[in-house]
């Protein structure tokens, strides 16, 4: 048999509103969150970081010449008074970093670091002549086996831009350089060595190849 006082309206409101909060603590306990019951949802991964053009630019570039080669060292080039073939004829190509004025008085253009020929004589030259036959503006420097130097830039000024030296010339090594009179600029030429009083760049150039 029920109480009295249950049958009041208010106490029956008071056992509904207990019984409410009693269900919804046990549903509470007995179904965690899933913030406690697992870990927190995967988030989806961010872009992707692109470098930025600035940065490939700090990226170390590939070296560039600034100018031609020096060419590989030269084979000796071996003559004694009266050789055969007259002349003797050899190909490069002309040009350098280095100027030649500062060598010495009378020498200009621009040429290799090292020389592009070696003149070995085993005698004594009464008269030899070194000429160069170019595709432009080319220039002549010889050092001697003293040290000094002989230079030309063209043989008539004005009528050509090829140069030759003709001299006598004492035995040993002669160390020749084809320059270029302008700088950064190479010329394909032909190198000519000759006993032959008429033999000039001119006629170098009309023997056939």
């Amino acid at each position: 048999m029920r109480h009295p006082l249950i049958r009041h309206p208010l106490i029956r409101h008071l056992l509904a509103c207990a019984s409410l909060a009693l269900l919804l603590a046990n549903c509470s306990e007995s179904e965690p969150s899933d913030a406690i019951q697992g870990a927190a949802p995967e988030s989806e991964p961010g872009p992707e970081l692109e470098v930025p053009a600035a940065a490939e630019a700090l990226a170390p570039a590939e070296p560039s010449a600034a100018s031609p080669p020096s060419p590989p060292p030269a084979a000796p080039i071996r003559l004694h008074p009266g050789f055969v073939p007259d002349p003797y004829r050899a190909r490069g190509t002309s040009g350098g970093p280095r100027d030649a004025a500062a060598l010495a008085e009378g020498c200009g253009g621009w040429i290799h670091e090292h020389p592009d020929h070696l003149l070995e004589l085993d005698d004594a030259f009464t008269d030899l002549r070194v000429m160069v036959r170019g595709e432009g503006d080319v220039t002549l420097v010889i050092q001697l086996p003293d040290g000094s130097y002989r230079c030309n830039d063209d043989l008539e000024p004005g009528r050509t831009t090829d140069p030759l030296i003709g001299s006598g010339f004492s035995p040993g090594t002669h160390r020749i350089w084809v320059g270029s009179f302008a700088r950064d600029e190479s010329w394909p030429y032909e190198l000519g060595i000759s006993e032959l009083s008429d033999m000039t760049p001119e006629a170098l150039f009309a023997l056939t190849p």
